[in-house]
């Protein structure tokens, strides 16, 4: 299901809108390594990056998190840095395990 890709579990919103500073699967996110490139096409449209990249739009959030950028950075010609989609799986998994044991615990 896409449902894992939302942002709403990953991003903490105390102020009505996702603060990617906070957010301990960004800073996760960004540790994974890099594993090609991608140059936009389309101004503006990361959810087009993440279509032809992933096969699903629902990936855009966290390819600008990724490599730092906001919508407005997003212009014809920018280099992007793209991750395995295997070593963000990876990541998901871990942190579903961290929260169930910490479930557990609790």
């Amino acid at each position: 299901s896409d449902d894992r890709f939302s942002i709403r579990p990953y991003l903490p919103a105390p102020f009505g809108f996702p603060d990617l500073n906070y957010s301990d699967f960004v800073q996760r996110l960004r540790t994974l390594p890099i594993d090609r490139s991608h140059i936009v096409e389309e101004a503006y449209r990361p959810d087009l990056v993440s279509w032809k990249e992933f096969g699903t739009t629902k990936l855009w959030w966290m390819i600008m998190a990724y490599n730092g950028l906001s919508i407005s950075d997003l212009k014809r010609g920018v280099k992007l840095s793209i991750f395995r989609m295997g070593d963000l799986e990876s990541l998901l998994y871990d942190l579903m395990q961290e929260a169930n044991l910490r479930r557990d615990q609790g």
